[in-house]
């Protein structure tokens, strides 16, 4: 079990087989993306096989979990993310799999899925997300009543797979 608190950046640069277990990320903020945990490999390598599993990721400044370009089969399960900016932002990377995590009190959307190719979302309980007043009015809705505050899929992603075990609360 690690702890990692009030740091500027955290980044993940790595090219295969990362775990993330039972960990907890909170505070982070200072330098873009703010995020919990940044899943964004540098220009020509990739990351890929990466689990995020059991995790407390909490009141960062940017996403809680940003899984970026070059990403690939990245899974992120039996999380909680509480107190972000977004629970979860998805941003041209291929593979992603949400799933049973407890997504909370985001700033904007629980996840946001642009420019991916391939994701699934299944399991997850959303609650109290979009808490930044106006949101709301200017974000598009995703269809078949998912609320955009929990869940928001962008038209230019692709292969992006909803369930219909999800909660939105």
């Amino acid at each position: 079990n690690l702890h990692f608190a009030g740091s500027s950046r955290r980044v993940s640069g790595a090219d295969g087989r990362v775990r993330v277990i039972d960990c907890e990320f909170a505070g982070t903020g200072g330098t873009a993306p703010e995020a919990g945990i940044d899943i964004e490999p540098d220009t020509g390598a990739g990351a890929q096989d990466i689990e995020i599993a059991n995790c407390r990721i909490h009141d960062n400044h940017g996403p809680g979990i940003q899984v970026w370009k070059r990403a690939h089969h990245v899974r992120i399960h039996d999380c909680t993310l509480e107190g972000n900016r977004y629970g979860v932002l998805v941003m041209g990377a291929e593979d992603t799999t949400i799933t049973d995590n407890r997504i909370v009190r985001s700033a904007y959307s629980g996840i946001v899925v642009r420019k991916a190719d391939g994701a699934s979302i299944d399991g997850n309980r959303f609650a109290d997300n979009a808490r930044r007043t106006g949101l709301l009015e200017r974000i598009r809705p995703h269809g078949g009543g998912v609320p955009p505050s929990h869940l928001r899929i962008e038209p230019d992603a692709k292969g992006v797979r909803v369930g219909s075990s999800n909660r939105y609360d």
